[in-house]
């Protein structure tokens, strides 16, 4: 397990771990301002984390995922896998956040986009925000009733989601390419399962 103090800036390019890699700890907050290590929500998950990093809290493409995550929350929750989420903001943002879309799960809150640096979640490019395919899923994510809020951090953060098992090893690494790059969630729980097939592994 690797601790990586806070950051001020994220890195310029692109140092996410991969699948197979040690997960990184991080000290947040809560969404009631309480000090959360990552590493206590891994090492108490019956099998995997889902660890969902969002862009920022106003997208829609980001309130889509997490509204379709807590849909599958119960089913997650039976096979031993937790789901947490991180947001830029502070902890009282990410209460907001949480309680306005009644999510199951704890979102943290990264004021200094710390945990963001140590995945190697960088701000995106013009075109990897802007571009046709995250502006048609973005569209579509509107449409289906997932409307923009007020911007919170930088609109330039690009999204990510790591599982990691409760030894604290990544298995599925999933960082964004682009602001709509993040994993199929109806998908998402047979790879868990696939790649963990195991509670103890």
């Amino acid at each position: 397990m690797t601790t990586i103090s806070f950051h001020t800036s994220l890195p310029t390019q692109s140092m996410a771990p991969i699948a197979g890699d040690p997960a990184r700890d991080v000290l947040l907050h809560d969404a009631r301002a309480r000090r959360t290590h990552l590493a206590d929500l891994w090492v108490s998950t019956p099998r995997a984390l889902v660890l969902v990093f969002l862009r920022q809290y106003g997208c829609p493409l980001c309130r889509e995922q997490v509204a379709a995550l807590g849909t599958h929350a119960t089913a997650f929750a039976a096979e031993g896998v937790n789901i947490a989420a991180i947001g830029q903001g502070t902890p009282q943002d990410a209460r907001r956040f949480r309680e306005k879309l009644d999510l199951p799960f704890p979102v943290l809150s990264d004021t200094d986009r710390s945990a963001y640096a140590a995945y190697g979640l960088m701000d995106g490019t013009v075109e990897q925000i802007y571009s046709p395919t995250p502006g048609l899923r973005m569209a579509n994510a509107i449409l289906h009733g997932h409307l923009p809020h007020r911007t919170i951090g930088s609109v330039r953060q690009l999204p990510g989601t790591f599982v990691i098992d409760r030894n604290g090893r990544i298995r599925i690494a999933h960082p964004g390419f682009h602001a709509a790059d993040v994993p199929d969630v109806a998908m998402l729980l047979p790879r868990i399962l696939a790649a963990i097939p195991d509670r103890s592994s």
